[in-house]
């Protein structure tokens, strides 16, 4: 028996392939996939995604404050962290993995007035206090 290389395994039968699943592909595109439906900020966001949220949101680590959890939406979108270790659920975990593995982070052309508002509102709650500078006239 002849060793068969690894693009004719995965290639669609159509092209004389054997049409084998690349079964770790399509786990990531799985896991892509439950990535881009929690990162929907949308007011119809599914049960998961908030439930994600709480989870996140209470599950902090020592250098973070444990006051304003009900401000805390997103660490996508947001300056704060989560614990992903050994307390964190798996699926959890697996979020940030794919999105660690992808490079996910917050980008975009252009974001709505609402969202921009809020992203600024929570980095100046955030933001330390800058000393003026003075200035000297004369």
């Amino acid at each position: 028996m002849t060793p068969v290389n690894t693009e004719t395994l995965y290639a669609p039968i159509e092209i004389r392939g054997r049409g084998l699943l690349d079964i770790k592909s399509r786990n990531e595109a799985i896991d892509l996939i439950w990535l881009k439906s929690y990162l929907k900020f949308y007011s119809d966001r599914p049960l998961w995604t908030l439930v994600a949220d709480a989870l996140m949101a209470i599950n902090l680590p020592q250098s973070e404050s444990p006051s304003n959890k009900e401000i805390r939406q997103s660490v996508f979108l947001q300056s704060w962290k989560t614990l992903t270790g050994t307390k964190s659920p798996k699926t959890i975990k697996k979020l940030f993995q794919t999105a660690k593995m992808f490079n996910v982070q917050l980008e975009g052309l252009a974001f709505s007035p609402s969202i921009t508002t809020k992203i600024q509102n929570h980095k100046i709650s955030k933001a330390e206090k800058i000393p003026e500078k003075k200035t000297n006239k004369g």
